[in-house]
């Protein structure tokens, strides 16, 4: 829970920057630009925290699989 914590971290300091982007300098830089709505920002947040939960799933799979005895070893 601390990883995916850390990754709504960013998303909440990253939401208003690319916000700022989006409304702001983007219009001005772009004669034609697609509109991005609220939930632009909802499916990018629940796209990250899947992804970012997949990783710790998989890490703990793996370090679940592995067996002690190996680890022991080399220390």
């Amino acid at each position: 829970t601390d990883f995916l914590k850390l990754i709504a971290l960013a998303m909440i300091i990253a939401w208003p920057f690319f916000y700022f982007v989006d409304r702001i300098l983007v219009p001005d830089i772009f004669a034609y630009s697609a509109e991005t709505g609220f939930a632009f920002y909802i499916y990018a947040g629940a796209l990250a925290l899947i992804t970012g939960f997949a990783a710790v799933l998989f890490q703990t799979i793996k370090a679940g699989r592995t067996n002690p005895i190996d680890a022991l070893r080399y220390e």
